[in-house]
This record gives C-alpha cells, sequence and structure tokens, in this order.
C-alpha cells in the first residue's frame, strides 16, 4: 500500500513539475511575441536579431 501511494505522489509531483515548466515557457514565448508586436507598433523598422529568431518573424510580417 506504502508503494502505491508512494508512486501516485511520485506521479502527481511530476505532472506538477512538467505544468510549471511548460506554463513557463508558453510565458516567456506569449513575452517576446508582445515586445515584438510592442515594437513594431511603436513604428521600428527593425527587432532584434534574439526576437527575430524566437518569433521567426520581421517588422514587415507583423505589420502585414
Amino acid at each position: 500500500m506504502k508503494t502505491l501511494i508512494s508512486a501516485i505522489q511520485s506521479f502527481i509531483s511530476h505532472f506538477l513539475a512538467v505544468g510549471m515548466i511548460t506554463s513557463a515557457l508558453l510565458l516567456v514565448a506569449g513575452e517576446i511575441r508582445l515586445a515584438a508586436l510592442k515594437k513594431a507598433s511603436q513604428g521600428s523598422s527593425k527587432l532584434s536579431p534574439f526576437t527575430e529568431r524566437m518569433t521567426g518573424m520581421k517588422v514587415s510580417d507583423i505589420l502585414k
């Protein structure tokens, strides 16, 4: 019985850890996209190389 409870606790902790990591990655991706949109809306003609790589877009793509 102890091993079953231990296995369930282990599964739940792994599930929560994966969920938190996934949430953090989605949050970072959303922030990068938001930064690109904000920069484009302010009339900037170029995104930083990092932002272009992360979003796969250029300012001209965003404004279309």
